[in-house]
């Protein structure tokens, strides 16, 4: 027996079809599919009726046996789940890794692990399989898995959900599976959703997308939701009742991750107007045939009614015996949860001595009811710890009696003995230790402080040895119990909250936020606590005797003149509030962690525990008759903490106004948006819309007051949406709307400005940058999307009348908007690169590194708060003006494009200065994508060439990004076995690509001054996952050749990045030989420095050379590579390789190349092929790669002014295509490091191929080489100087290497190559893509030809060149 590979999944209820071949009578196949659709329906009694009578002894097939315990799973019956499993287990042939059932054997053990989390509270069985299936799948990758295999990962990825909820046991590396997803749980989960879908695994497709759904970032959520809502329509419109009600669940979920209520109502009304359809004839409503989804609309239904909250309570408890009687414990356990918050709500809300009794009476017995439920009937331990937990609180909520704590505690104990979910187990004996002290039980209180420390350390919230994690720093509900925890003190409350400030002081020195001078301040200063600069601040401000040294300061009396009373009072007032005046300014700062509020509540602790000291030593002095000067110090102290108490309410009340505002603005766009759609008509009116977007205005002003960028940012782009919708909806005339829109656009951009500069700078604040990369407006720069609405809005506008009218203002009016269009795409496209560059890699950190190492750490650290006015804790003794020289000296070296103060785009007289200066059959084509505009394309394309700048846009009518983004996932998203898997190797390849035709025959077809001409070069500056599409290689009519046969192609990814590489090599190049009055050198040439880097072994496995070995070798020799300059062999040693590379010219790679999706600059050149073949699964050695990153280091620096990198390796030119429409990879990486033009690859390819390319690329450059050599000289008649310079002018282009010719050539060669037939697929030769700057001057190759008295040597090598290289 084993588990048979199928295809697309058969529309069954059933999650396991490969073993349904086990169940041979086709009355057992019919009983069984019954008994799945009475499981996902929830009809518990009818599915248990059906295994006992029709399908007996299920633990025997294991068919049957993981599908009844999916359905106890579903039920709540885990305790029932972990037998059945056990005896199927038992009932496995003992060689079943033999027979094909090992994974059968992994998912049931797997199975059993995870119903012990829940029914037993035990957490180590599940971490141990959670190791198991990680051994299993390694070296696999995610083509081919069948639905046992995909049954194992769903369940590992729901178990490390579980686990991570409530200890620390699993670390980061257990986040995924598969190395080809970069250890990245969402790529993963994505990555697998999408190879399902794609193979119509609908049903495992709609199960993987619920669980990514947990792990999607909110930048990608609305993609993925995007996605959810193609598949449920997919799912609805297929007419099978499965997958139908897979969009139901599916639908459920989607309704959870929206922001507002009536977007989860309307969601799931939506769902459930798909059970009527699904439900069969007999049954007279779909509640009958659905009882669990029924249930469940029920108690939502109740907790959204208007009912008061002791009527809630009521119905759910009715609804939670309902469910009992139903044998449905989930859908109980859900309606118990429901009337236990609904409770909460009643005695938050109630009034009077009689009605606060009432509903704690009524949560009493509630817990109480709550507890036996799982205790006698779901025997779910997990939930009946849960159900403690609540119980305790509420009983310290009550204030009762403490013998009564430690009575539920001890019952709890005695029941669960085995009990290990560390969160629950926390709380249990926090609250046994309260208690136990307050009845002064020392032992116990021992025993409970033991065992409470021992289940602390097993949090999710604790970090190891350093005490709490950031996630516990971060959570403000977590400082509230850190403070209380253990004690009704309020003297010990202040100790407590003395060692929380602490903890915040160390986490913020760490992540940056405070300085090392800032931080001494602070602790010397105002908490009485001296470290030297030698000292580990982290490390000594969490200890407790640091803790209680701090705490005395703060509370205990100073020795001088100016105290009075005893030794044990307070020090005097006047000391203690200039001390407690520099800890409220820190206290205070906006921005830190974990909130305001929690900062607030835990100063007025330390007040209230000074006051509380206070009180007992006036008492004590004076016969209890405080004095004139004790009793005015205390109402000094006293006041204090009431402006806290004031600021505590302000703050809450102005917290709940700005929430109250956002929701509100929040709402009215999801209104107004759906009116957009045509889904809810007259949902909005104008007033409304006026009115909100007059409430949002306040938001932007109260957040720029507060000195919240990021706020001021996202209120800009809700206010920039409401005020294109008034236009939308409201037919706003689009003149004046346009401009409104721009208004908001540009103050948009001084705050993104202020932000930015402030992440990719010096000692950039941790907290800040992780509150960008949660910022979804900030991180996709809407404004840059209205931006380039508004602007287009505007041109159609004008160019409309100006088409109707003729009148010629109009016709100026929209070139303007042309030209600001324009200016908008550079910037959008052109920014982004400096930003993640910087941020990606801190350049300016490094840069100041080495700085501080090369001056002998002269300067002192540059401090961030200094420069940027970030806020501070005071008079601190900084000097600006000497840190902003440190910082602009910091900078030199850096290249000038990529430093953080560069203007972020380029401007107009750059654009038009390299325009015109390149040669006349040179065309740009920059693709822009605007995702807002109404009416018309969103794909549109503008046109550069000589004296053109202002062309109209060029609407790409046919295709969307959309369209574009699934023919990428479609045809290129290729694994570890690419022929396999990437479409263009097939015999349709041809048609595939004529699939994105429409994207070339708008260019061509335009007017003719706009319009390509063949033989004009091509430099194309693409958008999106257009970045990953072989243009090149799309035919530009039906059945026709592809665009590199009649035009020659460039890439570049922005303007901007163009605009540089032009500067370093056409202008660099050229001012060079002009003002040093080097004139061409005759005699010996000049050979630049060049590198080869070959790191595979001389032959295969079976002895044979391999296909690129020869060929490297002879190219070594033309390229003059020798010596430690070419780097060959199987294991190479990454420093040497380095070394190879710095100050090389030309730089040449042909080996393995590993590209990460989830983190592209990690993406890896491997110098050591064996272990190249194991990075599937393992993360490698340093020793055995080169990554993308690492060009990043100073000492990795190519030639200047002009580097040529070719990459010969898989997906050596994918780059990830960031939220920002900007490239990270290995091309990235290369142009930060040098290079001016890199050759790459868009996917995986076969050693051959690259062979081949290499010695097509290599011998067309030679001969253009030389040619160009010659024409330089003079040695060639005009017609053939006219060839080799085209109509180039000017000195550098007269003497530079066209590389755009030469690429087309050496792709034409091996198109054209005879002994190619079978390689003939565009899969072949179309993944080979020149990036960057495509002139590239003879002066930085070899053996350039400079003279009529050529040398053998150089004669020699250019015959290298023709023939070797040229040798099959």
């Amino acid at each position: 027996m084993m588990v048979r590979s199928i295809g697309a999944a058969t529309a069954k209820w059933t999650l396991y079809p490969s073993l349904l071949y086990t169940l041979e009578n086709p009355k057992q196949r019919d009983a069984f599919e019954s008994a799945c659709c009475a499981q996902y329906c929830g009809r518990f009694e009818d599915g248990a009726a059906i295994y006992l009578t029709d399908l007996p002894a299920s633990e025997t097939k294991p068919v049957l046996a993981l599908q009844h315990a999916d359905m106890l799973t579903h039920q709540g019956r885990d305790n029932a789940r972990i037998e059945l499993l056990r005896l199927a287990l038992a009932n496995l042939p003992t060689n079943a890794d033999e027979s094909g059932l090992a994974g059968v054997r992994l998912l049931m053990e797997c199975m059993v692990a995870d119903a012990e989390f829940w029914a037993e509270g035990k957490t180590k069985p599940a971490v141990k399989n959670i190791e198991a299936v990680k051994e299993f799948f390694q070296g696999r990758n995610i083509q081919g898995l069948n639905d046992i295999e995909l049954r194992i990962i769903l369940l590992f990825h729901q178990m490390i959900i579980s686990i991570r909820k409530v200890s620390n046991f699993l670390g980061k590396t257990y986040d995924a599976i598969f190395a080809e997803s970069g250890f990245d749980t969402a790529i993963e989960l994505n990555r697998l959703r999408k190879q399902l879908y794609k193979g119509q695994r609908l049903q495992f497709a709609c199960q993987f997308l619920k669980v990514e759904l947990n792990y999607t970032p909110s930048t990608k959520l609305k993609d993925t939701l995007d996605d959810a809502k193609v598949l449920c329509d997919e799912l609805e419109q297929s007419g099978v009742a499965p997958l139908q009600f897979r969009a139901v669940g599916l639908k459920q979920k989607m309704s959870f991750m929206t922001a507002t209520q009536d977007k989860v109502a309307l969601l799931w009304r939506e769902s459930l107007s798909t059970l009527s359809q699904i439900k069969p004839a007999e049954f007279s409503t779909w509640q009958a045939y659905f009882p669990s989804l029924a249930l469940e609309n029920a108690r939502d239904s109740f907790i959204q009614s208007e009912t008061t909250s002791r009527v809630k309570v009521k119905a759910l408890l009715e609804l939670a015996a309902e469910a009992r009687r139903q044998l449905d414990y989930t859908q109980a356990n859900q309606c118990y949860i429901a009337a236990r918050n609904a409770a909460y709500e009643w005695r938050a809300k109630a009034e009077g001595v009689i009605e606060i009794g009432s509903a704690m009476q009524q949560l009493l017995v509630l817990h109480e009811a709550y507890i036996d439920f799982h205790d006698n009937v779901s025997h779910m331990h997990y939930f009946a710890g849960a159900a403690t937990v609540d119980y305790l609180h509420t009983l310290r909520l009550g204030g009762l009696n403490p013998e009564k704590i430690l009575n539920v505690i001890r019952d709890f104990t005695t029941t669960h003995p085995d009990f290990a979910i560390p969160s629950s187990q926390e709380r249990i004996h926090d609250a046994g230790l309260v208690a136990a002290r307050e009845l002064g039980l020392s032992q116990e209180t021992d025993a409970f402080k033991k065992s409470y420390r021992d289940w602390l350390v097993k949090c999710h919230f604790w970090k190891g040895g350093e005490g709490l994690s950031e996630d516990a720093i971060r959570d403000p509900d977590y400082s509230f119990r850190m403070i209380q925890h253990g004690t009704s003190d309020p003297l010990v409350w202040g100790e407590n909250a003395v060692g929380l400030l602490l903890h915040w002081a160390a986490w913020e020195w760490d992540a940056k936020l405070l300085s090392s001078e800032e931080l001494r301040y602070l602790l010397s200063k105002t908490l009485g606590l001296s470290i030297t600069t030698s000292d580990n601040p982290v490390k000594i401000l969490k200890t407790r005797e640091t803790r209680i040294a701090v705490y005395k300061s703060l509370m205990e009396a100073v020795a001088d003149s100016s105290s009075y009373g005893t030794d044990d009072t307070p020090q005097s007032t006047e000391s203690f509030m200039a001390r407690y005046s520099r800890l409220r300014h820190w206290v205070l700062l906006d921005e830190r962690p974990p909130s305001r509020e929690a900062r607030i509540f835990a100063l007025k602790i330390v007040l209230t525990a000074r006051l509380r000291r206070f009180r007992d030593a006036m008492r004590e002095t004076n016969d209890g008759v405080p004095g004139k000067e004790q009793a005015a110090d205390y109402e000094v102290e006293t006041a204090a903490l009431n402006e806290l108490d004031g600021l505590e309410a302000a703050l809450k009340g102005a917290a709940i106004r700005n929430q109250e505002k956002e929701s509100a603005v929040h709402v009215t766009l999801v209104k107004a948006f759906a009116v957009r759609d045509g889904a809810a008509a007259g949902l909005i009116t104008e007033a409304e819309l006026a009115q909100c977007a007059g409430d949002c205005r306040q938001l932007v002003t109260q957040a720029h007051d507060a000195q919240q960028p990021l706020r001021e940012y996202h209120a800009l782009c809700q206010l920039m949406r409401l005020t294109w919708q008034q236009h939308v909806l409201f037919s706003k005339a689009l003149p004046e709307t346009a401009e409104r829109v721009m208004a908001l656009v540009r103050e948009a951009q001084d705050v993104f400005v202020k932000v930015k500069n402030q992440i990719v700078g010096l000692d950039a604040p941790d907290i800040l940058i992780a509150r960008v990369k949660l910022a979804d407006d900030f991180r996709f720069r809407e404004h840059h999307n209205y931006a380039l609405l508004g602007r287009l809005s505007s041109f159609n506008h004008y160019e409309k009348l100006y088409r109707t009218s003729g009148i010629q203002d109009f016709r100026n009016q929209a070139q303007s908007d042309v030209l600001n269009l324009a200016m908008w795409a550079r910037r959008s496209k052109g920014s982004g690169f400096t930003d993640l560059l910087n941020l990606e890699i801190q350049t300016e950190r490094a840069i100041e590194a080495a700085k501080q190492t090369e001056l002998g750490n002269k300067n002192p650290p540059i401090d961030t708060l200094s420069i940027y006015q970030s806020g501070g804790l005071g008079p601190f003794e900084t000097d600006p003006v000497s840190s902003s020289q440190t910082l602009r000296a910091a900078q030199q070296g850096l290249p000038h494009v990529l430093s953080p103060r560069y203007p972020e785009w380029v401007r107009v007289p750059q654009f038009a200065e390299m325009l015109n200066s390149l040669p006349r059959n040179i065309v740009i084509v920059d693709f822009i994508n605007v995702p807002y505009i109404q009416a018309g394309p969103t794909l549109l394309a503008l046109v550069y060439r000589q004296q053109q700048m202002g062309n109209s846009p060029i609407p790409i009518p046919v295709l969307t990004m959309t369209g574009v983004n699934k023919w990428v996932m479609t045809n290129l998203n290729v694994g570890e076995d690419p022929e396999t898997t990437n479409h263009l190797s097939e015999a349709d390849a041809g048609a595939k690509l004529a699939e994105l035709s429409g994207l070339l025959t708008p260019l061509l077809t335009a007017e003719p001054q706009v319009a390509i001409q063949p033989g004009e070069t091509i430099v194309f500056c693409p958008t999106g996952s257009l970045n990953r599409i072989p243009l090149h290689a799309i035919p530009v009519e039906e059945g026709g050749p592809p665009l590199i046969v009649r035009n020659p192609v460039v890439y570049c990814q922005s303007l901007t990045l163009l605009h540089w590489l032009y500067q370093k090599t056409a202008k660099a190049s050229s001012s060079l030989a002009s003002t040093s009055g080097v004139a061409p050198h005759r005699g010996t040439p000049r050979l630049p420095k060049t590198a080869v880097i070959n790191p595979l072994p001389e032959s295969n496995k079976r002895g044979e050379p391999t296909a690129s070995t020869s060929r490297v070798k002879d190219l070594a020799r033309a390229l003059h590579a020798e010596g430690r300059a070419f780097q060959h062999g199987a294991s190479l040693d990454p420093q040497a390789v380095l070394d190879a590379t710095r100050d090389c010219s030309v730089l040449h790679f042909h080996g393995h190349v590993v590209y990460q999706p989830g983190a592209a600059l990690d993406s890896r050149l491997a110098l050591n092929a064996q272990a190249a073949r194991r990075w599937s699964t393992r993360k490698p050695a340093a020793a055995h790669f080169l990554a993308a990153r690492d060009f990043f280091r100073p000492d990795a620096r190519l030639a200047e002014p002009a580097a040529l990198a070719t990459l010969v390796g898989c997906g050596s030119g994918v780059g990830a295509v960031s939220s920002t429409d900007d490239v990270l990879g290995f091309p990235t990486a290369l142009f930060y490091a040098g290079a001016t033009a890199v050759v790459g690859t868009l996917w995986p390819l076969p050693d051959e191929d690259g062979a081949a390319f290499g010695t097509a690329f290599y011998g067309a450059l030679f001969k253009e080489r030389d040619l160009v050599g010659r024409a330089s000289v003079g040695m060639l008649t005009q017609e053939q100087t006219e060839e080799a310079q085209g109509s180039t002018a000017g000195s550098f282009f007269a003497s530079a290497v066209d590389l755009a010719k030469v690429f087309r050539e050496s792709i034409l060669a091996i198109r054209q190559d005879a002994a190619r037939q079978d390689r003939k697929a565009p899969y072949h030769w179309a993944s080979f893509a020149l990036n960057g700057f495509w002139y590239f001057p003879i002066s930085s190759l070899p053996a350039a030809i400079l003279s009529t008295d050529l040398p053998d040597r150089t004669a020699a090598m250019s015959a290298v060149g023709h023939s070797e290289l040229q040798e099959e």
